[in-house]
């Protein structure tokens, strides 16, 4: 039963996800991260250096594709009732290098496995495992643009997962601030853009989403002055700044905040606004449906549901249970959420992150993970571990007050 839950998931999955990167003035770069999804299982995973990872065997190629980890990393990776995802959704490696893998819903392409030639077999990896090599093969974004432009970057074809290919795009950080989008369509092919922005999020293609911030540039800090004679309301500087979880509008609304936010001074400045940047994002279970109903659909079911009536009116008791079926039907509804919130110290080479129900923020880093082995953790916990009673902390005040 879970897995059937787990793959009707996965066919209408979220198109929630965002990334922002926030730049301290000390120099430190922080990339933040949400995942809107399910409750299905994530977990913080941290690798060593010269961890062996083989590719699927393709058609045309007597020996599978093989690399090794050049820097240790720390990475999100679901768990599908204990089989493991192929794709690190999110991580960063010891060389400040970070990686992220975000929905693309009805613009990803890649080519299928079996289009690839021998020319191709050392050097070929799936699509979800994209993120992985960056991690394990890069020190920089500008060896990843290198690679891209000098024809070493390997060829990508799509990988089945689950019983679907995810559509799928990425973007790659370093600790310089440097940052690429990587994305692959049908009508384009593998496109690269610079994120000038520092924001990401899902559908369209990221040039289409730079181009609508061009309808929005009267957001401001500033309040307006007088309207029919009454002052402004505070924050109407950001009147008409999109509030709904639509990629479009979530672009919008964290390039507006990452622009016009107080910059922050320190490491430790940026880590905490770029946790209020990412909460400004969050998605409450209930308020975001998975799957889209058209009118049609909504009338077929209606149809559907009807000719059940007819056929199960044969007295009261009968109304009673199909009651009971409606009301228990609706609460086996799934709903977007955001599972979980990953802030990248990538100067630091630290991981912060927090889950849906512990929403207590927990840190991995780098310097301190296994040198031989692979270790995981849990990204989410209980409730009770996200807050601390302070009762006995109290002090009596002897002034006025």
């Amino acid at each position: 039963m879970l897995l059937v839950k787990i793959l009707a998931t996965l066919l209408v999955l979220s198109e929630q996800c965002q990334e922002i990167r926030m730049i301290a003035e000390d120099g430190n770069v922080i990339v933040s991260r949400s995942m809107e999804f399910a409750q299905i299982d994530a977990y913080v995973v941290a690798e060593p250096r010269d961890l062996e990872h083989t590719m699927p065997e393709l058609p045309n190629c007597e020996e599978p594709f093989r690399f090794r980890n050049r820097y240790k990393s720390v990475k999100l990776r679901w768990n599908y009732g204990n089989t493991w995802s192929n794709a690190d959704s999110d991580g960063m490696n010891s060389a400040g290098v970070s990686a992220s893998t975000l929905y693309f819903p009805n613009f990803s392409h890649f080519p299928d496995m079996a289009s690839l030639t021998e020319e191709h077999c050392d050097n070929s990896i799936p699509h979800l495992r994209v993120g992985k090599y960056v991690l394990a093969m890069f020190g920089s974004v500008q060896e990843i643009r290198d690679a891209i432009n000098n024809g070493t970057f390997p060829e990508v074809y799509a990988e089945e997962e689950e019983g679907m290919v995810h559509p799928l795009h990425y973007q790659f950080a370093d600790k310089s601030g440097d940052a690429v989008i990587l994305e692959y369509t049908k009508e384009r092919g593998r496109q690269v853009y610079n994120n000038t922005v520092g924001v990401l999020t899902n559908s369209p293609n990221y040039d289409w989403h730079m181009e609508n911030l061009r309808n929005y540039p009267q957001l401001r800090p500033e309040n307006w002055g007088e309207v029919h004679g009454m002052k402004s309301n505070g924050g109407s500087g950001t009147t008409g700044m999109p509030g709904d979880y639509s990629s479009p509008s979530r672009f919008i609304k964290a390039a507006t905040l990452l622009k016009h936010v107080s910059k922050p001074q320190t490491k430790n400045e940026a880590l905490m606004q770029s946790f209020h940047l990412m909460n400004a994002a969050d998605i409450p279970q209930g308020i975001v449906m998975f799957g889209s109903h058209s009118e049609d659909e909504e009338e077929e079911q209606s149809k559907e549901s009807n000719k059940k009536d007819k056929k199960n009116k044969k007295n009261k008791k009968d109304k009673k249970a199909k009651s009971r079926s409606t009301r228990d039907a609706h609460e086996d509804i799934d709903y977007d959420q955001t599972s979980w919130i990953a802030v990248k110290s990538l100067t630091e080479g630290c991981l912060y992150y927090r889950g849906y129900s512990d929403i207590s923020i927990r840190r991995v880093c780098l310097d301190s993970t296994s040198e031989d082995r692979t270790m995981v953790l849990p990204v989410d916990g209980k409730w009770k571990n996200s807050y601390k009673d302070v009762t006995n902390d109290m002090e009596e005040w002897e002034g006025q007050y």
